[in-house]
């Protein structure tokens, strides 16, 4: 294909992201072949630009040095100019990334990297004011012209690091002696990085809700109270905090303090699927309806602004508007004080911390709450206290004025692992709540999921959006559909779900599996791997792909009965006594995979014409351990033999052996509490 690199060629690019820099006059280029063969053919070296449509620091970038007419000349004469969109591409984002903690040992984004015309970088850093920028351009365009060799060098060890691993063989593995004490100590390690602002120590400071999720796992299969008080201190503080939009709902990605006041406004859908997750297995343990409120106004918007009309969830909403950061959320105290009643600004003056010089930035405030101060009548403990009444009445009339502000943007990719973790969300909204609503939400995004990103084969895409070609899958996708179509077919008993998470599996197996560590690949085997094949194996914002498709081995390959599926389970879990041995709470969804595996799952058939509204009800309690299988079929094994005409009965069954069958689902929620010691 002809391509002219004299010009910026993305303004026909699919990725919102990359379309946002088609007006710059650098003359950026997708990654493909084709420019890789033309900076190989010109011998100039690549600057690879990676960044997302969201990201409040890519956009101050773009504006300082890729809109500054002298800066974009000089990196057209020198260097072949890529941007990447990194959720379009997590494998190469992945790679860089990589190189940057290897050089400087922490990373970000933008990401702007360096590297020789056949991809292997040689330096990498994040976001540069413009005069610094230009100083390292000319710094590399120097080193590249006068010190080829050492350059050369550098991406050799660069590139060699970045291939490497230190996983074990899959045949040098032994038993784990003692699964279920390593998961203990492992778990009993990670309450150390809490602090007394609830959370994860330090700043910025970030949700992580796998780390909490395996904290809750902790509780349920040992009763030790400080699990759970580690996560209810960590979950009461973002509901109330100013990570939470407190007027619209919904999460943003971080905050910059330690107190979890202070968003980065920008949104992401993996974040508010993962809390929703989570905010609801809270409520199955606790009955808390604060976090049924967190639940209902964060999905409240992502159904007004990520949800398009077919069921499909966009990727993100921007931090700024009108070029700024947070512009569209923040106050000041006589806007506060115009559009509120004297009672309603008394009462968020004094709750939420607004003062005339603003508890932000430039005499503006953003709307969080004491918590201390706040909890008892958000929760209405009290019928007759006003404050909760005042309370919502003004943060609706915030919300309709800032309806017509300028919105943020939104980026409208469907990137299909995130939709997936979305979908989760939705379904364990519907398990804690019972609200028919987030059902009916989880069945048009997984139809929406499987009749546009899976294929008949099993193979799934990674992204589309309009006019434009899909992006092929990568682990992260497989991982998370599986898991969330296995969960579809748990609370509709419609088997097409969980055969579909078989299918997508069993292409895993195939086209992504490390015969040699027992692990997969980011990456299908037939991809065209530039630099590196790599296992994604760490927890970072989502969990990690390894963890979470072993996790879908291990659940789907229950319910199908599917040796090949448990058979790859049980090896990935092996590799946990290595990885749970470390200092560090990036490996939590492989405690959770141990866990399972050491404790074992559980199934309950429910048969009968009843059996929908049975299991609706025994999944409101919390019972990680337990899948549901049922309907009027016997269609899988658990359920073989099971019905019987004119009954709705229940078995309760562990290692392939069930109990008598009971006919309400009290009866076998006792038997479950009774198998579990309670």
């Amino acid at each position: 294909m002809e391509i002219n690199v004299n010009q910026n060629n993305l303004e026909q690019s699919g990725s919102p992201y990359l379309r946002q820099h088609a007006k710059n006059p650098v003359h950026w280029q997708e990654w493909n072949s084709d420019v890789l063969d033309e900076a190989k053919r010109l011998n100039k070296p690549l600057l690879v630009s990676i960044g997302y449509a969201a990201c409040h620091w890519c956009h101050v970038m773009a504006r300082e040095s890729f809109m500054d007419e002298k800066v974009a000349a000089y990196m057209n004469e020198h260097f072949m100019c890529i941007k990447i969109d990194r959720e379009e591409r997590p494998d190469l984002d992945q790679i860089f990334m990589e190189a940057s903690q290897m050089i400087n040992r922490s990373g970000g984004w933008p990401l702007n990297a360096f590297a020789l015309p056949d991809g292997r970088p040689f330096h990498a850093g994040t976001y540069y004011p413009t005069h610094n920028w230009m100083q390292l351009l000319q710094q590399i365009k120097n080193l590249y012209e006068t010190r080829y060799n050492d350059v050369l060098k550098q991406a050799e060890m660069l590139t060699e690091g970045i291939s490497s691993h230190n996983i074990t063989p899959i045949a040098q593995l032994k038993p784990e002696k003692d699964a279920l004490n390593l998961f203990n100590d492992y778990t009993a390690n990670i309450r150390k990085y809490t602090d007394r602002n609830g959370g994860l120590s330090g700043a910025p400071k970030f949700p992580m809700p796998v780390v909490w999720e395996n904290l809750l796992l902790h509780y349920y299969l040992t009763h030790d109270i400080t699990s759970l008080t580690a996560v209810t201190a960590a979950l009461k503080a973002m509901m109330y905090g100013g990570i939470f939009d407190q007027v619209g709902g919904g999460f943003s990605r971080y905050t910059v303090d330690a107190n979890w006041k202070i968003p980065h406004f920008e949104k992401m859908l993996y974040d508010n699927g993962q809390l929703v997750s989570l905010y609801a297995h809270a409520y199955q343990i606790s009955g808390n309806n604060m976090y049924i409120r967190t639940i209902s106004k964060t999905l409240d918007f992502i159904e007004r602004e990520l949800m398009d009309e077919n069921g499909g969830f966009y990727s993100s909403l921007n931090a700024d508007s009108e070029g700024e950061e947070g512009k569209f959320y923040v106050w000041s105290f006589d806007e506060l004080r115009k559009m509120l009643s004297d009672e309603e600004f008394t009462l968020i003056e004094q709750f939420c911390s607004i003062t005339k010089e603003g508890n932000w930035e430039d005499g503006k405030n953003i709307i969080h709450f004491k918590p201390q101060e706040v909890e008892s009548f958000l929760r209405k403990e009290d019928p007759d206290d006003e404050k909760y009444e005042l309370t919502e009445s003004a943060l609706k009339k915030i919300f309709d004025a800032r309806e017509k502000r300028i919105h943020p943007t939104t980026d409208k990719k469907h990137i299909l692992s995130w939709n997936a973790i979305m979908l989760k969300g939705y379904n364990d909204a519907y398990r804690a709540t019972g609200y028919p609503h987030y059902l009916d939400v989880a069945k048009r995004n997984a139809i929406f999921l499987k009749e546009n990103g899976i294929l008949k084969d099993g193979r799934v895409l990674h992204s589309f959006i309009e006019n434009s070609t899909p992006i092929d899958g990568f682990l992260e996708d497989y991982a998370f559909m599986a898991s969330a179509f296995t969960m579809m077919y748990e609370v509709t008993f419609e088997k097409i779900w969980l055969e579909t998470a078989g299918r997508v599996l069993h292409h895993a197996l195939t086209h992504f599996y490390d015969v040699e560590t027992g692990l997969f690949f980011f990456t299908r085997k037939e991809t065209d791997h530039q630099i590196a094949r790599k296992h994604e194996i760490t927890d970072h914002v989502i969990p990690s792909s390894n963890a979470e498709l072993g996790i879908a081995l291990l659940k789907a390959g229950t319910l199908l009965d599917d040796e090949k599926l448990l058979t790859a389970s049980k090896n990935m879990a092996a590799h946990t006594e290595s990885l749970l041995s470390s200092d560090t709470y990036y490996y939590s969804n492989w405690a959770i995979l141990s866990a399972l595996h050491a404790n074992g799952l559980n199934e309950v058939a429910v048969m009968g014409e009843l059996a929908l509204k049975g299991s609706k009800k025994m999944m409101q309690k919390f019972h990680p351990d337990y899948l549901y299988a049922g309907g009027t079929y016997e269609n899988l094994p658990v359920l073989k033999n099971r019905y019987q005409k004119g009954k709705t009965v229940f078995y309760v069954c562990r290692n392939k052996a069930c109990d008598l069958p009971v006919e309400t689902p009290e009866e076998a929620l006792e038997i479950m509490l009774r198998e579990f010691g309670e």
